[in-house]
């Protein structure tokens, strides 16, 4: 084959993977969207993954894991300014609608978090929405992105899996934490056993169910001292000693940190059992009858706070 024929071939199919990353129709297949991003890191094409990465994040961000690698992978053989260009990108698909300053505080912020865990902003992956936040991981790091939490302050206390950060970048709120395995088929007496804990101290757990629990291993264990003293922005943390028990390997944390409210904050209650759903709602006032019965038959007086 002649240089004029493979010349030829690669425009045509230049032409072939432009008319189909065109085709909103067919761009809108979860299929035909992956087979086209992995086709375009095989093929190693710089010029194209650079120039319709906009698109790309547009449509869907975990389906551009691949992509986001690949840049990565090049990350030296681009400019500066594409660098920028495509991390701006990036932070855009995050956070839809905010402002270009808050944009570059995060670019900032997550490559200085990230580099510490010898990882880049290429290695996001979104894993889910929240309440009031959306979840990405990279590596062993958990973010977690929004521009609005349900409680601001947290209490002092072991059961809880504390954030090495926790505050606003710009306009949005930003936490981060260490992943760890989460317990799924945490038990309701184990659930309530964490309810009562915090009860005691004086805090409400708005949120007592499996999925906001993990268990602790060896290097959590580590993690949670590492950032016991962790001094957070904006007053964010109350750190007001309590009684709170040693935790082990194996024992149970709480690695969703939104619904957790001081019982004498009366707003905050009033905030968030206006937001609560009627099946979470339910499920609190349980756990809270559960919790006052067995105080009455250990003769502790009952102090319900609806």
């Amino acid at each position: 084959m002649d240089a004029f024929e493979r010349r030829f071939q690669q425009e045509y199919k230049n032409a072939q993977k432009k008319k189909l990353i065109d085709d909103n129709d067919a761009f809108q297949d979860s299929k035909v969207k992956k087979i086209m991003i992995e086709n375009l890191v095989q093929e190693d094409d710089l010029d194209f993954v650079v120039k319709y990465f906009r698109k790309l994040l547009f449509y869907s961000f975990n389906d551009n894991v691949a992509a986001m690698q690949f840049i990565k992978k090049h990350i030296n053989d681009l400019s500066k300014k594409q660098v920028e260009e495509i991390l701006f990108l990036i932070m855009q698909r995050i956070n839809q609608g905010i402002s270009e300053e808050t944009t570059l505080m995060m670019i900032d912020f997550l490559a200085k978090t990230l580099k510490e865990k010898n990882l880049t902003i290429f290695d996001l992956k979104k894993l889910n929405y929240g309440g009031f936040s959306t979840v990405y991981e990279a590596g062993e790091t958990i973010i977690k992105v929004g521009n609005h939490r349900a409680c601001s302050k947290i209490a002092d206390n072991s059961r809880i899996l504390y954030p090495s950060f926790k505050g606003f970048v710009g306009s949005q709120f930003l936490e981060v934490t260490k992943k760890i395995e989460t317990n799924p088929d945490a038990t309701n007496e184990e659930i309530l056993k964490i309810y009562s804990e915090l009860r005691d101290q004086g805090v409400i757990w708005f949120d007592p169910k499996a999925n906001n629990v993990g268990i602790l291993s060896k290097d959590d264990l580590a993690y949670q001292k590492d950032n016991s003293e962790t001094k957070y922005e904006n007053g964010i943390i109350e750190n007001e000693k309590v009684t709170s028990k040693e935790l082990s390997s194996g024992d149970n944390v709480i690695i969703d940190l939104d619904h957790l409210v001081f019982e004498d904050d009366k707003e905050q209650i009033k905030y968030i059992r206006g937001h609560l759903s009627y099946i979470l709602f339910e499920r609190v006032k349980s756990f809270e009858r559960d919790y006052n019965s067995s105080r009455q038959r250990t003769n502790k007086k009952s102090c319900p706070f609806w």
